[in-house]
């Protein structure tokens, strides 16, 4: 399964949209524009990567 990922970068939080390659919206959410943020962000590609290891999503 191929996943796209958009980012609306702005001053204070970005918006993060996650679609699979026929365009079905699997994931969407805000991040702070920060380290945090940076760091949500980066769980969520942990967190998707160990989805697709067990074939869950």
């Amino acid at each position: 399964m191929s996943l796209f990922v958009g980012i609306d970068w702005a001053d204070e939080s970005c918006d993060v949209h996650v679609t699979d390659e026929v365009g079905e919206s699997l994931s969407a959410f805000s991040i702070e524009n920060s380290l945090l943020g940076r760091d949500t962000f980066i769980n969520f590609d942990l967190w998707r990567r160990t989805q697709r290891s067990s074939h869950r999503y």
